[in-house]
């Protein structure tokens, strides 16, 4: 991000707690607050967002915008799972899907039925953890 990019994302940020429904409303209610962005946005910070997306927030919450749509994550790319199950099959005594979604829970903190109802972020925390693990046990 370049020196202007960044003065009009903090003149950005500036508008957003200056605005009409933040000051009514979302300064008083934080948790209410971070579930809106979340669900905007899937961030739980006005900070994290794009200058697109902090354009649409300050236009939300000064009733320029009626509502805004829900945050969709993007799912596990084939590759990422082509990845994920080699990993797995390398580093799990049990290589089945269920073990696997035992680790993910563990790592994600969010249980899912099937490897394909991972998101993207959540396949990437998981091959990090793997390549970590696979480091790790190498150097015994």
């Amino acid at each position: 991000m370049n020196k202007k990019q960044e003065i009009y994302k903090t003149a950005l940020i500036r508008l957003v707690h200056l605005s009409p429904k933040y000051r009514s409303y979302y300064k008083d209610n934080k948790d209410d607050y971070k579930e809106r962005l979340k669900k905007a946005f899937g961030v739980d910070s006005s900070k994290k967002l794009t200058i697109t997306q902090l354009e649409q927030w300050v236009g939300f919450l000064n009733n320029r915008i009626d509502e805004l749509p829900d945050f969709v994550a993007p799912m596990i790319s084939q590759p990422q799972m082509i990845l994920l199950k080699k990993l797995w099959s390398e580093y799990a005594r049990d290589t089945s899907d269920e073990a696997l979604l035992r680790f993910s829970m563990k790592i994600n903190k969010n249980a899912v039925l099937h490897v394909e109802q991972l998101t993207s972020k959540e396949a990437s925390k998981l091959i990090i953890a793997l390549k970590k693990n696979k480091r790790s046990s190498h150097g015994r």
